[in-house]
């Protein structure tokens, strides 16, 4: 696929990233972009609170444009372009409401905001526009280039994939629309989305300098690491069955848990007698949380994830990625696309739920010296070659500017 130009302007539309805990695995996606050279203005769909300011890092290479959503400029710019088109608006709005009075009401509440940067594209001109994540966020994306004819894409995940809002009529409008996984592509064409232009290209974390982690040579506490926040599809309680079985085994084992959610205390509380063997982190900022995975102190990753009640699951879990980019091996749970991620010959998931499995696919990497060296190996390149955050990056940039 060939780039049309060397640079583009881009409208770069995320949830609410730069908001602190929140798409932090966006950060090496902007950053192979700005460094590509093309110019990005970071637009948080919803802002969590103001002010909100961009890392450290991005400040001389991105723009960021935040705005509520019923800010009085937004406000303003709609009832100009409602006088101006009348009809288009109207027609428009009907088509906002076509998965649903609920998802239509969610659409609708940012079309003030994008009569807002539809102006704004007007005065300072944009090449194209790229959202994360299908729902609303891609529905303001959708709406700008409604109004304002530039192009448009958007980097679907998994959530909302299966919530399909307007997912056909988006794909049909979209330059392409990118999936982090062939599971949530094929689903997504199953829905409805054009499969001419309905691609997977995976996440990514940023790679090299890791080596793969040796087996230690003299005994250890091994420390295990998981790094999720407390929600109930993350299934935490069963990582904690699996981590008491391997404590009743008399194996030297101690977890960290980094991450926060509703169901943080309560775990808290009712595994305060392993309080000896267990810390948790809370939120801890991505960097640090990065520089504490380099520093070769966790022996294993751990991710413990179940379908919920809701039919909510894992796409490819980035913190996976981010802990085999660091050398370490892995032990998850087969839910989600996770079986994209993890090699199947490796051993290295268990059935969802089934916390005796998980426990046993960890006892294996501590007492099979060969096995954990392998493991670690063979992630190791499946990260730096599949998962390569910048290699996945320009692929997508090409399709951008060939859009």
């Amino acid at each position: 696929m060939q780039e049309r130009d060397s640079t583009k302007r881009i409208l770069y539309i995320t949830a609410a990233f730069p908001w602190p805990q929140s798409e932090s695995f966006l950060i090496p996606e902007i950053n192979t972009l700005a460094k590509a050279g093309d110019q990005l203005i970071v637009v948080p769909t919803r802002l969590i609170q103001t002010p909100v300011a961009l890392p450290d890092e991005m400040h001389h290479t991105v723009s960021l444009h935040a705005v509520a959503l019923f800010k009085p400029a937004c406000l303003k710019a709609f009832a100009k372009l409602l006088y101006a088109r009348p009809k288009f608006i109207s027609q428009l709005i009907i088509r906002l409401f076509g998965s649903g009075f609920k998802k239509g009401l969610k659409n609708l509440l940012v079309l003030p905001k994008a009569a807002y940067f539809a102006q704004l594209i007007r005065e300072t001109p944009i090449d194209h526009i790229h959202a994360h994540w299908a729902g609303v966020s891609g529905s303001l994306a959708f709406e700008i280039a409604e109004i304002s004819g530039v192009s448009f894409s958007i980097t679907a995940h998994r959530w909302d994939v299966s919530e399909n809002n307007l997912l056909p009529l988006k794909s049909q409008h979209a330059s392409f629309m990118r999936f982090i996984s062939e599971k949530e592509r094929q689903l997504a064409i199953s829905l409805g989305a054009r499969e001419r232009t309905a691609v997977r290209i995976p996440m990514g974390v940023t790679t090299g300098g890791a080596s793969a982690r040796t087996f230690p040579k003299k005994p250890v506490t091994w420390q295990l690491i998981c790094i999720a926040s407390f929600l109930e599809v993350k299934g935490h309680e069963f990582l904690f069955c699996a981590f008491e079985t391997l404590l009743s085994k008399k194996i030297d084992v101690h977890l960290t848990l980094v991450g926060d959610g509703p169901l943080k205390q309560r775990l808290e509380t009712r595994y305060a007698h392993l309080s000896g063997n267990l810390t948790f982190k809370g939120n801890l900022k991505h960097a640090v949380v990065m520089d504490q995975l380099a520093s070769g102190h966790f022996h294993i990753g751990v991710l413990s994830s179940v379908t919920d009640r809701h039919g909510e699951h894992e796409g490819v879990p980035v913190c996976l990625m981010e802990m085999m980019s660091a050398g370490m091996p892995v032990v998850a749970t087969q839910t989600g696309s996770i079986h994209e991620l993890l090699p199947e010959h490796l051993l290295l998931t268990a059935p969802e739920k089934d916390a005796n499995a998980l426990a046993e696919r960890i006892e294996k990497l501590i007492t099979q010296p060969a096995h954990y060296e392998t493991a670690a190996a063979e992630l190791l390149a499946v990260v730096n070659t599949r998962y390569n955050s910048e290699l996945n990056t320009l692929t997508l940039r090409s399709h951008i500017h060939s859009s």
